[in-house]
């Protein structure tokens, strides 16, 4: 062996760095993955929608196929059914095809970013060639029916002719005043009387008055030889006046008395004056007779047609919303659920979890097809602060409407959901559109045109939505067997065109429902005159008999104020005849005679000595 050789075989070997039978391996596992994603990629997420999605419905999901293009990054979804699980013979949505162009990248880094999403023929509530399957049943309340509304409309109809309240009816109400004030003077005047009866025995009647008559009379025909007699005859004097004194009293205090049950008699009297006036304002109220009309005829002919569209939108609202919500919740739950710690990087342009930055969606319902644009569709609107801004068209809304809505909506980062937007109807027919079916009314729209405008806004589940709608070139046809509905429909038949009002405020799904139109203010003239007779007949005879209660307890009334009148001239002549007595003379004039009597006698003394 040479040396040469031998200094070779001495030296170690050279490892390599790289394996390369390993990294042949590893490029054979990730190109063979590749390979099956890029040939089987269609497949899986055809499976993934149709497990995933059904078990979120808890309905079958049905995907026909799926189809997807790498660069761009693009899937093509084609015959997609939703089975509805309250209805399994329907679709809760179903679509021909669609069409989203999704940023790969981002979704790799966990944000589905869709640039573009088309969608073509979207039918809500399709019907299915054979029930879906259903795994559990849905948490999405469904509306209730119509059919209890618009039965208790066509019962309002039924009743709607006029019927007055029976007079006695009316008298019986224990609301009026006539009867309660007739019995109330009746009251204070008994009450009245007996307080001045009770004084009127401590008053001198003519007997007494002739005693004390009597009396000074015979302190004037006393004869006086004395002072001594004199003043005995005052003393007897005092004790006169004295009595009459306490006569007097008692009569002040009689006219004190009769003054306040004159007064109190007097605001009795004028209650029950005032009162059949008063009970017939309170009677046209509370029956309604100053409003005599046909009803809310307005909103019992149109509301079952409009209540019937709002619960289609609040149906699809109902079931997007829980959808807009999920992104936060799921959030939620892996915060809650994860181990360890998340690390949040700053972005200089952050995007949601899930973003639509344009949309067009072509849907095709009973009610015609539309044209539906969206852009900036998300449920975290607060990363780029973007609204979502929506377009609404339609050229063959219910066969021939021109419809044009567009609106916005936004979800705040508190999960405040606000919305609003604005629409305009044209170029609507109308036809063969049943508006009631009792047994007194039947009313149909044979052809109408119609057009209008609305708005709405929407803070979370609180709506105000605001429609005005007009029926033009109107033609109806019907019948009716009572007075008012044959009003009703004699109205309608001759008015057009008529305007509507639809208003919605409330609780999305119980709100206040409300349709006016200038048809219930001409319903109103034309029932006043369908009663008017009878009416004038009703007044006439309730008030009468209002004011023949008032004038039987007036005329009793006549009769108390004169025993009252008599009574106060009693007191007055009375008092008059005591002021007489109590000014008496008779002491000064025995004085007097006492006076001249000694005067005389001294004279004679005086004419004897001095004669």
């Amino acid at each position: 062996m040479s040396n040469n050789q031998q200094t070779t075989a001495s030296q170690p070997v050279k490892k390599s760095i790289l394996r390369w039978q390993g990294l042949a391996g590893f490029a054979t596992t990730f190109i063979f993955i590749g390979l099956f994603l890029y040939v089987f990629a269609g497949m899986l997420i055809k499976f993934s929608i149709e497990k995933g999605l059904g078990w979120y419905l808890g309905a079958e999901v049905n995907v026909e196929q799926v189809d997807v293009q790498w660069s761009p990054f693009n899937l093509d979804i084609i015959g997609f059914q939703a089975t509805d699980p309250e209805q399994p013979t329907q679709n809760l949505v179903a679509f021909q095809q669609a069409s989203a162009g999704i940023d790969f990248w981002q979704y790799l880094f966990g944000k589905t970013i869709i640039e573009q999403l088309s969608i073509n023929q979207l039918a809500l509530g399709s019907h299915r060639n054979t029930p879906g399957e259903v795994f559990n049943k849905s948490e999405i309340a469904k509306p209730e029916a119509n059919e209890q509304t618009s039965a208790q409309d066509d019962a309002s109809l039924t009743g709607m002719d006029i019927e007055l309240p029976s007079t006695d009816t009316v008298l019986n109400d224990p609301n009026l005043k006539t009867p309660k004030a007739a019995d109330n003077l009746k009251s204070v005047y008994a009450a009245e009387k007996q307080k001045y009866q009770d004084l009127k025995s401590d008053i001198p009647n003519q007997d007494t008055l002739k005693y004390y008559e009597q009396e000074l009379k015979k302190l004037g025909d006393s004869k006086v030889k004395s002072l001594e007699d004199v003043e005995q005859l005052k003393q007897d004097f005092e004790k006169l006046k004295q009595q009459f004194k306490q006569d007097k009293a008692a009569i002040k205090a009689a006219k004190e008395q009769l003054a306040t049950s004159k007064s109190n008699i007097s605001q009795a009297v004028s209650e029950l004056k005032t009162a059949p006036k008063a009970d017939w304002q309170y009677i046209e109220q509370t029956y309604q007779l100053d409003e005599l009309d046909g009803g809310d005829v307005a909103h019992l002919l149109f509301g079952a047609k409009a209540r019937e569209h709002y619960n289609t939108a609040t149906d699809i609202y109902r079931r997007v919303k829980p959808l807009l919500s999920q992104s936060s919740t799921k959030e939620e739950k892996l915060n809650t659920n994860a181990m360890g710690r998340f690390v949040h990087f700053t972005e200089r342009n952050p995007l949601p979890s899930w973003l639509v930055k344009s949309a067009k969606i072509n849907i095709i319902s009973p009610q015609g097809e539309f044209d539906l644009s969206i852009n900036e569709l998300t449920s975290e609107h607060w990363f780029r602060n973007l609204p979502t801004q929506w377009t609404l068209l339609s050229s063959n809304m219910l066969g021939s409407g021109q419809l044009n809505g567009e609106g916005k909506a936004r979800i705040s980062e508190n999960g405040v959901i606000t919305s609003d937007g604005q629409w305009q109807l044209t170029q609507l027919k109308l036809d063969k559109l049943s508006l009631a079916n009792s047994d007194s009314l039947q009313l149909s729209l044979d052809s109408a045109d119609l057009q209008g405008t609305g708005d709405f806004n929407l803070t979370n589940s609180q709506i105000t939505s605001v429609a005005k709608l007009d029926i033009g070139n109107a033609q109806y046809s019907g019948s009716a067997d009572s007075s008012l509905n044959r009003a009703v429909l004699n109205t309608i038949k001759g008015l057009s065109p008529l305007d509507l009002l639809v208003t919605v405020t409330g609780e999305i799904n119980d709100p206040n429902f409300s349709v006016r139109s200038k048809l219930d203010s001409l319903l109103k003239d034309a029932a006043k005159q369908q009663v008017a007779a009878k009416l004038d007949d009703f007044k006439s005879s309730l008030q009468s008999k209002l004011q023949q209660q008032a004038a039987d307890s007036l005329n009793l009334n006549q009769q108390e104020a004169n025993e009252l009148a008599e009574l106060s001239q009693l007191l007055d002549d009375t008092d008059g005849k005591l002021d007489e007595l109590l000014k008496s003379k008779v002491i000064d004039k025995h004085k007097d005679k006492l006076k001249n009597k000694v005067e005389d006698k001294l004279k004679k003394k005086l004419g004897k000595l001095f004669g």
